[in-house]
């Protein structure tokens, strides 16, 4: 079964900003996930800005290769029933295969950007998960 996913916004607003976002797409067994992530970490000229506007990166906003390899790992597993606890969640998408797996998930990560990213993918993704 496959959630229709809302529009995809084509910016995230950032305290620098807005940054561009890309959509991927994850098949998983009978659906597909679709995540929104910046495709790359951040372009060097906004580092800096993001250095004085927030003292820390935001990681979370580039989809890691971790993240997609742990997405596929909880996949394959019975997760049903369990408590999950993402820290550093990022774009959220290990929590949002697990929650749609049948499990409680809570997301952390330092970065409100982030959260407020993984959030809008759990939506698209129909999905619900704590913050």
């Amino acid at each position: 079964m496959m959630a229709a996913s809302s529009p995809a916004p084509r910016t995230l607003s950032t305290t620098i900003g807005e940054l561009p976002l890309q959509e991927y797409r994850l098949p998983l067994g009978d659906r597909t996930f679709t995540i929104l992530h910046t495709g790359a970490l951040v372009a060097h000229e906004d580092e800096h800005r993001f250095l004085t506007a927030d003292q820390s990166q935001p990681y979370g906003l580039a989809l890691w290769p971790a993240s997609i390899a742990l997405a596929h790992a909880l996949g394959t597993r019975d997760v049903r029933g369990q408590r999950l606890l993402e820290l550093g969640a990022g774009t959220g998408l290990p929590g949002i295969v697990a929650a749609a797996r049948g499990a409680s998930v809570v997301q952390t990560d330092r970065q409100e950007v982030a959260l407020h990213l993984a959030r809008i993918n759990a939506e698209r993704n129909g999905v619900t998960l704590e913050h």
